[in-house]
């Protein structure tokens, strides 16, 4: 009976730690506003982040990503967006935006409407989509993973910019 209730305890703390983990706000994750011009925060809401494409004459980074479930989004995320080389390109190239499909984490209700919209709006048939977007949120380019890790991946975004600015 003991071990029950000492498994019981220690499911009910995973749990607990778990539901902390993935409902927190991450270090360098802003949920909407925040963040100097050169920096490389990922936004949340499409008016921040358009406000400062607009402001710092830079391209918009869209990420249609399902962060928790996609594994090539992941993958991305690991081999290419949380590297030293992106987060130094990023804050000085691009404006970064999330938009996120999660099946376990929470989100409120607006952002999914609003993430929703973006999805239709843009043609978005799978994840991860790697939209490039001039501030008025016309199309630039499209990629999305790439084998080859942050150099090979900024190089053909940096391609991708350079077409369309």
């Amino acid at each position: 009976m003991r071990v029950v209730i000492v498994l019981a305890i220690i499911l009910g703390l995973c749990v607990w730690i778990a539901r902390a983990y993935s409902t927190s706000n991450p270090v360098g994750k802003a949920t909407g506003g925040g963040g100097a011009a050169g920096d490389h925060v990922w936004h949340s809401s499409w008016e921040t982040a358009a406000a400062k494409a607009t402001a710092s004459k830079r391209p918009i980074l869209a990420d249609f990503t399902g962060s928790d479930w996609c594994g090539w989004c992941i993958k991305l995320k690991e081999e290419v967006f949380d590297t030293p080389e992106f987060e130094s390109w990023a804050a000085r190239s691009v404006v970064l935006l999330e938009i996120d499909f999660p099946k376990s984490k929470s989100q409120s209700q607006e952002d999914k409407i609003a993430n929703t919209q973006l999805v239709q709006k843009y043609d978005v048939k799978g994840f991860p989509t790697i939209l490039m977007l001039n501030p008025d949120g016309t199309v630039i380019g499209k990629l999305g993973y790439r084998p080859g890790g942050a150099k090979t991946w900024i190089q053909a975004a940096e391609e991708i910019i350079a077409k369309g600015g």
